[in-house]
């Protein structure tokens, strides 16, 4: 999978942290406001007041990522830690941002403009859209009606207008949806939506977005000379969406690292399917802290 997306990110140096700080709001002159106290994913060092250099990252290239996903979409959107752990390990997610006064320490390092940060709540919203994503592509793959019904799936009537849009949507596979039983039809449904909403690509065009979302796909020029065919998402929540397509189209089976937590592909042609853990390094520090235990 990896191999097919191209994905370049600005990662936060030295990690990324929580602060609750004014938002600052601009008024008709041009001049800062003091706005209501936001709580956001900042960079570690503009907080600090120190300069942040760039730090270019590919995260997507390694295995360990193959299902960064899915390991997104486990995080617990209640815990601040646990979404700075995330984002000092991979960066911004890219979709919202905010502005921030700084009223308890030194001002960031390009003093112009705020300190930018991504507010808690926003990671917290995408956090829960993923993970419903992911579940329902669990429980449509299982054929989990029960399931599928307890999220209200399924108990609506169709009109001649909805299938008629399901049509226009999704052309001659609209038939297959339509075959289905009404849980997983729906299903379907809403997941093809939650998906094609963030592979769509959109501009940048509000005060509250710093970059262009969405996919692109374009050939690549490769060190030999040749020309690659890569699908290229502009901020690291489109490229998690896209990984999930990718999963979708290729029925891509995946696994919890038993040390990190983190989950990965269960690919034949990179190693094992049967094995435990995401990376070589990740065993030897389980059965570490294991052969430890069992000797205290």
């Amino acid at each position: 999978m990896a191999s097919l997306i191209d994905f370049e990110w600005d990662a936060y140096p030295k990690g990324a942290q929580v602060v609750e700080l004014p938002q600052a709001r601009q008024d008709d002159s041009g001049e800062w406001q003091l706005g209501p106290l936001v709580r956001a994913v900042v960079d570690r060092l503009l907080r600090q007041g120190l300069p942040s250099p760039e730090a270019r990252a590919r995260p997507l290239d390694r295995p360990e990522n193959s299902g960064l996903f899915r390991t997104f979409a486990s995080l617990d959107e209640t815990d601040a830690e646990a979404i700075t752990r995330f984002a000092s390990s991979y960066g911004p997610l890219g979709e919202d941002h905010v502005e921030l006064f700084i009223t308890d320490g030194p001002w960031p390092y390009d003093d112009s403009e705020p300190l930018a940060g991504e507010p808690l709540s926003a990671w917290s919203s995408h956090i829960r859209e993923m993970r419903e994503a992911v579940t329902l592509w669990d429980e449509l793959r299982a054929r989990s009606v029960v399931a599928l019904r307890s999220r209200g799936l399924g108990r609506q009537p169709r009109t001649a207008l909805d299938e008629a849009l399901l049509l226009v949507e999704f052309g001659d596979g609209a038939s297959y949806i339509e075959r289905q039983q009404p849980a997983i039809r729906d299903g379907w449904i809403r997941l093809l939506e939650l998906v094609a909403t963030h592979l769509t690509r959109r501009a940048a065009d509000d005060a509250d977005t710093l970059y262009h979302h969405g996919v692109g796909v374009g050939l690549v020029p490769q060190i030999d000379g040749s020309f690659a065919f890569r699908v290229q998402p502009e901020t690291l929540l489109d490229a998690m969406w896209l990984q999930l397509a990718l999963a979708i189209d290729g029925n891509r089976e995946y696994r919890q690292c038993r040390q990190c937590r983190r989950w990965y592909e269960l690919d034949p042609s990179i190693a094992r399917t049967n094995r435990r853990y995401c990376t070589g390094a990740c065993r030897s520090a389980y059965y570490r802290a294991h052969r430890g235990a069992s000797e205290a």
